[in-house]
């Protein structure tokens, strides 16, 4: 599992349809001010008790900023 996660000053993304996991957002642009973007990318081999580490690894770095806005892209490979 790897993870990629960017604190950006504005992150802006389209959705032109609901992902099979992800809470519905709404259809459209979708732009947030302050925000971390965590890009997690779950590979062939890697075992659910990697999971908790990834999600308090994200929530540490949250938690050290004043910022509450998450974006999460899950890609499973």
């Amino acid at each position: 599992m790897k993870l990629l996660i960017l604190h950006c000053r504005e992150f802006g993304f389209e959705l032109n349809k609901k992902g099979k996991l992800a809470e519905d957002p709404g259809v459209g642009l979708q732009n947030r001010k302050i925000a971390w973007f965590a890009m997690v990318c779950v590979e062939k081999g890697d075992s659910l008790e990697k999971v908790p580490a990834a999600a308090k690894e994200i929530a540490s770095i949250a938690d050290s900023v004043a910022s509450k806005n998450i974006v999460i892209f899950l890609s499973l490979t």
